[in-house]
């Protein structure tokens, strides 16, 4: 780098260093001793620890809550729906009911309101609507 390129790059960079013809910008030779400093655990801050272990391979999976028809549950202002796939919502329903037949279909359950009615068929009779898995209580 020539003299004139130096002088250059000095005037449009202030706070650049010129050490035996090698030009550093001081903005980069700057640490961060705040998060040092709590990464530490130093002046009364918690050390931060990361944990470097390997992992096993076995992980717990969430339990996921399944119904089975006949199961009690409750809703609070559960949106209520005409099938599974439905995207309009008919009405918003709370209070007991009855899962209809345990069949899980697109994240939805069918519905009814008396544990009697579970299963019986015509099921357009007995059916009160389907609401979300995670609507149910």
């Amino acid at each position: 780098m020539t003299d004139n390129e130096q002088k250059k790059l000095s005037k449009s960079h202030p706070l650049s260093l010129r050490f035996n013809n090698i030009i550093s910008n001081s903005d980069e030779n700057v640490k961060d001793y705040p998060s040092l400093i709590k990464k530490a655990g130093l002046n009364g801050f918690k050390k931060i620890t990361t944990s470097t272990k390997p992992s096993t391979g076995t992980t717990t999976k969430p339990t996921v809550k399944t119904y089975k028809k006949g199961d009690a549950v409750k809703l609070s202002g559960a949106l209520l729906y005409a099938s599974a796939t439905d995207k309009k919502v008919r009405a918003r329903k709370s209070g007991t009911y009855y899962i209809y037949d345990g069949k899980e279909q697109s994240g939805r359950y069918r519905v009814t309101i008396k544990k009697s009615f579970c299963g019986k068929w015509p099921m357009a009779l007995f059916v009160t609507g389907w609401v979300s898995k995670t609507d149910i209580k």
